[in-house]
């Protein structure tokens, strides 16, 4: 209807017995050299390796992104640290205790990491839909839908690595003596 002309038929499944297969393909080679023939067994083998091969993808950007988080949140959580251990000594002295120091610390660290996950999300979401329309064979489309429960997940490994780091981090402010204060 769209085209105003009937549909013409270029494409046939056919069902054949396991052992005749081969001998199909070649008659109808033979018969029309233009003719494709795929077997769905082709077909099947091809969408397998290209799965094993994202599988494979999928999991080394995984264990990269893992070893990229924990080194550039410990790098920047001691930075932070570091960086104001003047600060947090001060309030040491002015009577606060080690438990209420690391709170402050804490909420700085959390709000950033919130935020930086959100940006995340938002970022991958936006990429993600992109990275799979490249990577799509022409027989085989992936679900380009979001799947909210991986992002959930990813989102809460960030926010248990950052507590890990943070706990890590965190123990040099309860271990610096108050007599430090001068060295920063």
């Amino acid at each position: 209807e769209t085209f105003g002309q009937d549909p013409v038929q270029n494409c046939f499944y056919v069902l054949a017995k396991e052992g005749s297969l081969d001998e199909l393909k070649e008659a109808l080679l033979k018969e029309n050299p233009q003719v494709t023939v795929e077997l769905s067994s082709d077909i099947n083998q091809r969408f397998e390796s290209s799965r094993t091969l994202f599988n494979m993808v999928a999991w080394i950007m995984v264990l990269i992104s893992i070893v990229m988080t924990f080194m550039i949140m410990i790098n920047l959580t001691s930075i932070l640290v570091n960086r104001r251990m003047k600060e947090l000594l001060i309030m040491k002295v002015n009577g606060f205790s080690n438990k209420q120091v690391i709170g402050y610390l804490l909420k700085e660290t959390m709000f950033i990491n919130i935020l930086g996950i959100l940006m995340g999300v938002g970022f991958g979401i936006l990429s993600s839909s992109f990275i799979i329309r490249m990577i799509e064979l022409s027989e085989v489309m992936y679900i380009r839908s979001v799947s909210w429960t991986a992002w959930l997940i990813a989102a809460g490994f960030n926010l248990l690595f950052s507590l890990i780091i943070n706990a890590i981090s965190f123990r040099k402010v309860g271990k610096t003596a108050l007599t430090d204060i001068t060295k920063y």
